[in-house]
């Protein structure tokens, strides 16, 4: 808290003018003498005498105050409830000089009474008449402070930035329990015209009511006794015989089938006690059914059968009728099982112990109604989260109809033709498909270099053949026979220009003809390096087809030449005549000679069926066919174009696929929640015959959480698939259980559990801690800090004192409300830590309790009032002035019978009192009796000890 600084009064420079001095009793009209002196042009002064004083506004001319202007702050606020009764009600008031602003006088010895007070009085004891401009309060004088004291109960409250300045009042009275009361803003002189002096407005002890004009007021009520500290200090641990059944649900297990017969040889009733959430902590684990071993092989048995029914399609059993509906083995779609098998033999272990026990059975069951309980809102929620889904199914639905439809006619008009025909039909896209593969040539490659004239696969030839055409009329001459012929080498074709041998001669030529030379050179080298990247181009391209064709020394020779060349293979391959060109001419004659060297490799065709001249390849008519088939096929192409339009996150599957998107809907919100409000008895079962003020560690049940969450997705997956939501029904859409901060999931996807049931979730139960208080703290302080504080070794035969630094310290995993008067507090902590006591090795742990508050709060510690009542206390020592107690203030002044502290009350100050002292001036008072927010430290085995 930043420091806080106050002084007794304020008042204006008119104010503090007035010639009177405050002091007890009456107090003449407020009058001040002005001071004047007329000032010459020479700059002499020329005092004046004032011939009497001048007389100044009073407290009888004030008709009322504007409260939305004045009025900053109350305290407690305006119909509160519940109020600690140790505090005294407040008001904050701007300009900082109002409650001073029409005191007829000035301060005397630091002391000035305020115009105005705050009273604090019963409703019941009271009377509040309507009238103009103010109401009126009628009430005993019994029920108002002393004036003569009220110099110490207003004051200011300094800062650093003066509009954050303000003026207090308090009223001094000490608070009954249960007790509804009105606090007023009342003037605190009467002025008397016959004297021409102010009086206090009432006098302690008149027997007559006071009557006195309200400015300013509102309600509020008191509860229960105690302050956050005092409440605190009430906490202790549970009694161990209330926590036997905490925890603990006891299910009759005698008859779990109505219309069937009772399980074996149980009793009536058979109670089976089956753990909540949260139980009781203790080291011999949860209570054990006190029934015959029978009983529950008996249940195992008849459960097994009933799921493992389904399984054979709801086929008769024993000659009875069709089972129509059969239990759900709940995580069955998780695991892709379909049956329990006998004996626990399950694959995925589980299963098996969630599905034929009791307790797992029953918390599985719970979440599954939950489901059915809230469908329609989740439901709801779920929709909104599938639309992008929806979508991307949609577009994969519409790929999966364009591969139908090209599958089919692909079949029926591409699939049936000859390699004549092929070569025609794919004519137009040559340059696109590679029959030899992705990574091959285009077909128009292909056909350039095969023995084919390439013009035969044109449609312009395939026109001019066509029957009844310029060239086939009458004839049965057809292109698709003349392709497929042609280019198996079966038709010849006529030789192609031999390459011709260039060189350079040696000789210098004569002067005149340098010019025509250099002319007629550069000519030939252009036509040279035009020639070169033309074969280049080609013979690699042949190289590459017959390779893919199978004819591998002939390509391995033909790439070994063309090495020779000194071009990159990838240029060649490129075919960029630009770059080829760059590439050829600084080396024209070696890429020649490489060229030259290529053509060698090459013969002459002397027969029908010579695979690779210098002509071109002669190709497989089939197998040119087949490629050109499967090159025209649909393939992947679909697929990638729906990939490109659509995102499918990598848990969705695999993106190039056109197989519906499944997925799951996803609740970020706690599920300990939705347990606590649906199911309240199965959160933490017995809670409502836990003792109030008392405190007990809990623990958790991961084996009733798991069961639980088991259920929600179970029955929630059948849910979605009812409404027809793309999901394979092993979807997780609860992750989470307890609300911790940061939002982290606290099991992974069903699907992937392996193992028993409570080893999935994030928190082990052995290293989480829960804390459970009941009782009136929890409840006036709903929003207490409670912390796990480590104790620092002691020294041996001291007790252990808890670390003070608060970075040691832990926070809760979560804290949650159980009903208005009970919280548990999760630590992750191991339980056995805090219930061990303290030793000079391991100084344990401590529980801080500690106010929540930056309210400006004044008041006393609650202590022994002498009546003998319950919740009295006795005063700690009186070491420093936060030791001070009602009991103390009150038995320092006769005034104290009436439950009033006096700010001028005589006692013996405390052993260090610091720079403060009582019964000085008002800056001493609102020091002292203001209130720090409070923090109890109480050792871990005082409260939850074994």
């Amino acid at each position: 808290m930043n420091r806080i600084r106050f002084s007794s009064w304020a008042q204006t420079a008119v104010g503090q003018a007035i010639d009177a001095t405050d002091g007890p009793g009456r107090l003449p009209a407020a009058k001040f003498t002005p001071g004047l002196s007329l000032v010459d042009p020479t700059g002499d002064l020329t005092p004046l005498t004032v011939p009497a004083p001048m007389a100044m506004l009073g407290p009888e001319g004030v008709a009322d105050l504007d409260s939305s202007r004045a009025v900053v702050r109350t305290d407690p606020s305006a119909g509160a409830a519940d109020v600690e009764d140790n505090y005294l009600a407040s008001v904050d008031l701007r300009p900082v000089e109002l409650p001073w602003m029409f005191t007829p006088a000035k301060p005397n010895a630091g002391r000035l009474r305020p115009w105005i007070v705050l009273v604090v009085v019963e409703v019941a004891a009271s009377r509040v008449t309507p009238g103009d401009p103010v109401p009126t309060l009628s009430v005993g004088a019994d029920q108002l402070p002393d004036l003569f004291d009220s110099w110490g109960w207003a004051h200011v409250q300094r800062a650093d930035n003066t509009a954050d300045q303000v003026a207090r009042l308090m009223c001094p009275r000490r608070l009954r329990e249960s007790t509804r009361y009105l606090a007023c803003i009342v003037p605190a002189f009467t002025y008397s015209a016959a004297t021409e002096s102010y009086s206090p407005a009432w006098q302690i002890g008149q027997p007559e009511p006071v009557n006195l004009p309200i400015y300013y007021s509102w309600e509020f009520g008191t509860g229960l006794r105690g302050d956050f500290e005092y409440l605190v200090r009430r906490l202790g641990p549970a009694p161990k015989e209330q926590l036997t059944n905490l925890g603990t649900v006891f299910v009759d297990v005698h008859q779990p089938w109505g219309a069937d017969i009772a399980l074996s040889g149980a009793p009536a009733p058979a109670p089976y006690p089956v753990p909540g959430a949260l139980g009781q902590l203790d080291l011999d684990g949860p209570p054990k059914a006190d029934l015959p071993d029978a009983v529950t092989a008996d249940f195992v048995a008849r459960i097994t059968d009933q799921c493992n029914a389904a399984a054979g399609l709801l086929d008769q059993q024993g000659g009875g009728d069709p089972i129509a509906v059969a239990p759900p083995i709940y995580g069955g779609r998780h695991a892709v099982v379909d049956r329990i098998e006998p004996g626990g033999g399950q694959p995925v272990a589980w299963v098996h112990e969630l599905n034929a026990s009791v307790p797992t059975r029953i918390a599985a069951g719970i979440g599954a109604e939950y489901i059915r309980a809230q469908q329609e809102s989740l439901m709801a929620r779920a929709w909104e989260q599938v639309g992008a889904i929806r979508e991307a199914n949609r577009r994969r639905a519409l790929g999966q109809l364009a591969e139908g439809v090209t599958a089919a006619l692909h079949f029926k008009h591409v699939a049936t033709l000859g390699a004549g025909e092929a070569v025609s039909f794919a004519a137009p896209t040559a340059s696109r498909i590679r029959p030899w593969g992705p990574s091959g040539p285009p077909l128009a490659t292909g056909i350039e270099v095969s023995v084919m004239p390439t013009a035969a696969a044109s449609t312009t030839f395939a026109r001019m053949v066509r029957p009844g055409g310029p060239i086939a009329r009458g004839a049965a001459v057809h292109s698709h026979a003349i392709i497929e012929r042609a280019v198996s080498g079966n038709i010849a074709v006529p030789a192609a220009r031999p390459v011709p041998s260039f060189t350079v001669a040696d000789a210098a030529p004569a002067a005149p003809a340098i010019a025509a030379g250099a002319v007629a050179k550069a000519a030939v080298t252009a036509q040279r390096s035009a020639a070169a990247v033309s074969d280049l181009v080609r013979l690699q391209a042949i190289s590459d087809i017959a390779q893919l064709s199978g004819l591998r020394a002939v390509a391995e020779a033909l790439t070994a030449n063309l090495a020779e060349s000194g071009v990159d293979v990838a240029t060649m391959r490129i075919g960029d005549i630009t770059q080829l060109r760059a590439a050829v001419v600084p080396q024209l004659a070696t890429v020649t000679a490489g060229v030259a060297g290529a053509h060698a490799q090459l013969t002459r065709p002397t027969a029908a069926g010579t695979a690779v001249t210098d002509i071109g390849l002669q190709l497989n008519a089939e197998d040119l066919r087949g490629n050109i088939i499967a090159a025209l096929a649909a393939g992947d192409r679909i697929v990638r174009a729906v990939a490109a339009q659509i995102s499918v996150p990598e848990r969705l599957g695999d993106a190039m696929s056109l197989t519906r998107v499944m997925d799951h809907p996803t609740f970020p919100a706690p599920m300990a929640l939705a347990l606590r409000d649906f199911a309240p008895n199965w959160f933490l079962p017995g809670i409502a015959d836990f003792p109030a003020e008392s405190v007990t560690l809990l623990a958790v049940n991961n084996v009733f959480v798991e069961s639980f969450l088991v259920g929600l997705a179970h029955e929630f997956n059948r849910e979605l698939l009812w409404r027809e939501y793309p999901t394979d029904l092993r979807g997780t859409p609860f992750r989470r259980f307890w609300p911790t901060a940061g939002g982290e999931p606290d099991i992974d996807e069903i699907h992937t559990w392996t193992g028993p049931l409570g080893n999935h979730l994030a928190l082990g139960e052995n290293s989480i801690a829960v804390l459970l208080v009941r009782g009136t703290v929890v409840r006036r302080f709903p929003s207490m800090v409670v912390a796990a504080a480590p104790a620092v070794a002691a020294v041996a035969g001291a007790q252990p004192v808890a670390d003070q630094d608060p970075a040691s310290w832990r926070a809760p995993l979560f804290a949650l409300p159980i009903d208005e008067q009970t919280m548990v507090y999760a630590f992750e902590v191991p339980p056995d830590e805090l219930r061990a006591l303290p030793s000079q090795e391991d100084g344990g742990w401590f529980f801080a309790f500690q106010e929540n508050s930056t309210r400006i709060r004044f008041g006393f510690d609650l202590g022994d009032d002498g009546d003998g009542g319950r919740n009295d206390e006795p005063d700690p020592p009186f070491t420093t002035w936060d030791d001070l107690t009602w009991s103390r203030i009150l038995s320092a002044h006769p005034d104290g019978a009436r439950s009033f502290a006096r700010a001028d009350a005589v006692f013996a100050p405390p052993q260090h009192p610091g720079d403060r002292a009582w019964n000085v001036d008002a800056t001493d008072v609102a020091r002292i009796t203001l209130q720090k927010p409070f923090r109890v430290l109480v050792h871990a085995s005082e409260l939850v000890g074994r």
